[in-house]
């Protein structure tokens, strides 16, 4: 998980990281890599809150990383669905 910058400046302001939330011991670090802050809490945040109507929106690497990670063992045939 690398960020391709660091820089806060890259993405609006309603953009936020989403952290990797806490039972990795990792707090203060996004699943981009980041570490500049406001974090979403975790994954489960960023969902919720983009399934309510939220303005903030999920910081696009971050959003990559966690699909990645869900779909980890998953691949995707032409069709778009999910072969084991």
């Amino acid at each position: 998980m690398e960020s391709e910058t660091n820089d806060p400046t890259k993405y609006p302001e309603w953009v936020r990281h989403v952290g990797l939330g806490y039972q990795d011991g990792s707090k203060n670090v996004a699943w981009c890599g980041t570490t500049e802050r406001p974090f979403f809490q975790d994954a489960s945040h960023a969902a919720l809150n983009g399934r309510d109507g939220g303005h903030l929106v999920a910081c696009p690497e971050c959003v990559k990383e966690i699909h990645k990670a869900l779909c980890n063992g998953i691949s995707f045939g032409d069709d778009g669905k999910a072969k084991f």
